[in-house]
């Protein structure tokens, strides 16, 4: 994983953990054009799926 992605996906951890807001509003927040893609780099990164960080801090 590059830098960048590793970037993308810290910040979208802090972001999912932190509001309401979709999954996929997220995702192009932090940079991907689409949810799936988010979730596939996001799997792959954390080993977990993205809704696995909503309400932690």
């Amino acid at each position: 994983m590059n830098h960048l992605t590793h970037l993308r996906i810290q910040q979208a951890i802090r972001f999912i953990s932190e509001s309401d807001d979709k999954l996929a509003v997220i995702a192009r927040r932090v940079g991907f054009a689409n949810g799936n893609s988010f979730s596939s780099a996001f799997k792959k990164s954390t080993g977990h799926a993205p809704s696995h960080f909503r309400g932690e801090v």
